[in-house]
């Protein structure tokens, strides 16, 4: 069942007070003003650390796994000189050749374990909190943190009709999901709102953004890492929301509306199906 937008708007400038404080990782937002005398200032972004770690997931995950694979590469052919060198008489060789076979493969273990012990490390920082969350905290709580220009608010799906709608997540990594597509159909609307939707599709939870922009022309393009033609942006966003849903069991869905952007995040429903291994 299908859910419409309510008349429930989030306000522009408690958004820009969250961006005040927190600052962006993954964009700037130069159209957010500091708050003004009087106002309240929020302290910091309850979605900052997931931020960061999902920010270094992303970036750095392609890199180890090159790095990784070109120091099999390296171990491969130390294995290989070693062979042939074991065919030929000890006395004739240089003794620094036994030498320097060992420091390139104990090098390329000590690299392999750094890399291992790094991502355990920031791994370490936080430890999701897996368990039945409501569809509808989540929302919320990625509208009330999105980093918009004063001129947008964003509109939520009708409390009445969302409540019902659980998924298995951590919270605050899914809200910060929603948050990324919000942020994004807020970059390409400028003005007016963001519409976050919610439905239920057979044993599926759908959550929707949509924006009045000029639309995607390129879906397959939005999902390379560091491809933006924004100043100042990563071109992570959408990158960082499909791991997180793909580790939910589900996946990151674009549509194709007449007019402006539609991405989905489409869940397993909490209790319907097993979710898939980490990716």
């Amino acid at each position: 069942m299908a859910v419409s937008a309510s008349a429930l708007r989030i306000d522009p400038r408690e958004a820009a007070q969250y961006a005040y404080r927190s600052g962006g990782l993954c964009r700037s937002t130069p159209n957010v003003r500091s708050p003004l005398p009087g106002e309240e200032v929020i302290e910091s972004d309850p979605l900052r650390t997931v931020e960061l770690l999902a920010l270094l997931e992303e970036a750095t995950t392609p890199l180890r796994h090159d790095v990784r694979n070109r120091i099999a590469s390296v171990r491969n052919l130390a294995f290989f000189v070693r062979r042939k060198l074991s065919g030929e008489v000890a006395p004739q060789r240089d003794p620094r050749v036994d030498e320097f076979l060992n420091k390139i493969e104990g090098e390329v273990q000590r690299t392999d374990e750094v890399i291992e012990a790094w991502s355990t490390r920031s791994q370490a920082v936080r430890t999701p909190d897996a368990r039945r969350v409501r569809i509808s905290d989540c929302v919320g709580l990625a509208a009330r943190t999105a980093r918009l220009p004063i001129s947008l608010g964003v509109e939520l799906p009708a409390s009445s009709e969302s409540d019902g709608l659980e998924v298995e997540a951590d919270a605050e990594t899914l809200a910060f999901a929603v948050r990324c597509l919000i942020e994004n159909a807020g970059e390409a609307s400028a003005a007016g709102s963001v519409r976050v939707a919610a439905e239920r599709i057979a044993n599926d939870c759908r959550v929707t953004v949509i924006d009045h922009g000029p639309g995607i022309a390129d879906p397959a393009r939005c999902l390379d890492r560091f491809q933006t033609t924004k100043p100042g942006h990563l071109g992570l966003g959408l990158c960082m929301a499909r791991r997180i849903v793909t580790r939910l069991g589900g996946e990151l869905v674009f549509g194709n509306p007449e007019t402006g952007a539609e991405v989905s995040l489409v869940m397993p429903i909490a209790g319907t199906r097993a979710r898939l291994p980490s990716a």
